[in-house]
């Protein structure tokens, strides 16, 4: 692992920068409800999208994870339908119908 550590990792950059910003505005939500500059109620729908953001992020960040596998895996998968070589030839003597 040491001999990638000066490696840029864009994605572990990106991922701190939301983090560090969600819990800054969190905190400053949170103080401003203990202090009373805003309402309980409000506090708890900034919250609530806070987390809501969290969540979707975590969805859509699974359903590209998803569809990468797919679009990188699929063309090195044999199809078991009419399975065929590299250039084209059917594996099965006689092809299949």
């Amino acid at each position: 692992m040491t001999r990638y550590a000066n490696r840029p990792r864009p994605l572990r950059t990106v991922a701190q920068k939301v983090s560090a910003i969600a819990a800054v505005i969190g905190g400053a939500v949170s103080s401003a409800a203990t202090i009373g500059a805003i309402s309980m109620d409000q506090h708890d729908a900034v919250q609530g999208v806070l987390a809501g953001v969290a969540g979707l992020a975590t969805a859509v960040t699974a359903a590209l994870a998803a569809f990468g596998v797919v679009r990188q895996g699929e063309p090195k998968v044999t199809p078991l339908d009419d399975p065929r070589n590299a250039a084209g030839v059917s594996l099965v003597p006689g092809g299949r119908r």
